[in-house]
């Protein structure tokens, strides 16, 4: 039945998509990845356009095609997550009316979620890849966005001139990408970004000490505890990934370093910031932990994750530390004290 409804291919390096229509002008996207590439997802449905699949392919590869109309329009993919990172610390109506930089936004996903979320919101994406910001733009056109624009910085390093001041800065699975010298020079520039009494927004970051290397490796155990050295050779050693070919700069660029609160507050206070980190008080969240199993519980391997969300509980109730997969963190920007 699929095959008679298969209107079209696409060849990517990586791989190739095959495009079938649905009822209600949707698509089934099924994905065919070559020989020893990694696929997170082989097959999705969408409303989004022929054109718009395509543009996303031929940027992202046929492998990511899936994971990236996932990341918009699952609600328990990226959506949720933002929803409690987010809502769980400040009150939807505080948005309104303010300015919100959506730094690091790849292919316009998070933003997408942002603007339906904060109609009344003024929202910018930033992003150095011009291909990105291309995706960006036609999902724009695509929904009919009027309170989103979107711009490219001049590099990865560098913010544009003129952006001017915002009341909420998000960074969506950005953090672990910075490499070390980004850690202190580029995000203490978007720190600065943000007015007095501002709220920065990090989510979607590997924490750094979680047990597990699950972002770049695909579960490599206690990574994270080695020395630079160590830790390379071991993630090309035994990684899922075929990892050979890359730096360790490249390693560290891929996000195989992740963060931690402590790290991220100790480099706001070492260049002379004044941050608050705070606490989720809504949405029946209590802890980092509660964060993290209401973000991602319910995407996959359900069972799993609750098992691993009492452990991390037992874990804290003992030793008092908050130990989950990835950080969801609120910062907000205090007062200079004078």
């Amino acid at each position: 039945m699929i095959e008679k409804n298969l209107k079209s291919e696409l060849l990517c390096p990586d791989g190739k998509v095959l495009i079938h229509t649905l009822p209600e002008n949707k698509l089934r996207l099924i994905i065919q990845p070559n020989h020893g590439v990694f696929c997170p997802a082989m097959e999705c449905e969408t409303s989004y356009t022929e054109s718009l699949v395509r543009q996303i392919a031929n940027v992202k590869g046929a492998a990511w095609v899936c994971n990236e109309i996932f990341r918009d329009e699952k609600k328990d993919y990226l959506e949720n997550s933002l929803v409690y990172g987010l809502l769980g610390f400040v009150r939807e109506e505080v948005f309104a009316g303010k300015r919100i930089l959506d730094f690091g936004c790849g292919c316009g996903a998070s933003t997408s979620i942002l603007s339906r979320l904060f109609p009344d919101s003024e929202i910018v994406g930033l992003e150095y890849m011009k291909d990105y910001i291309d995706v960006c733009e036609s999902r724009k056109e695509f929904y009919g966005f009027k309170n989103v624009r979107f711009m490219a910085t001049p590099s990865a390093g560098g913010l544009p001139p003129d952006l001017g001041k915002f009341d909420f800065v998000l960074m969506c699975g950005v953090f672990e990408h910075l490499l070390p010298d980004e850690r202190t020079g580029l995000f203490i520039d978007i720190w600065n970004l943000l007015h007095e009494g501002g709220i920065m927004f990090m989510n979607h970051t590997p924490h750094r000490y979680f047990p597990l290397e699950i972002h770049t490796t695909s579960g490599l155990p206690l990574l994270n505890y080695f020395p630079d050295s160590i830790a390379e050779r071991y993630a090309k050693t035994f990684s899922k990934r075929n990892l050979n070919n890359m730096s360790w700069n490249e390693l560290l660029r891929n996000g195989i370093r992740g963060s931690s609160p402590d790290e991220i507050i100790r480099v706001l206070r070492n260049n002379s910031c004044n941050p608050e980190l705070l606490k989720p008080r809504y949405l029946d969240i209590g802890d980092s932990i509660d964060l993290w199993y209401a973000s991602h519980g319910k995407h996959s391997h359900q069972g799993s994750k609750l098992k691993l969300y009492k452990l991390l509980k037992f874990f804290k109730n003992i030793t008092g530390v908050e130990l989950p997969p990835y950080i969801s963190i609120a910062i907000q920007k205090k007062n200079q004290e004078k």
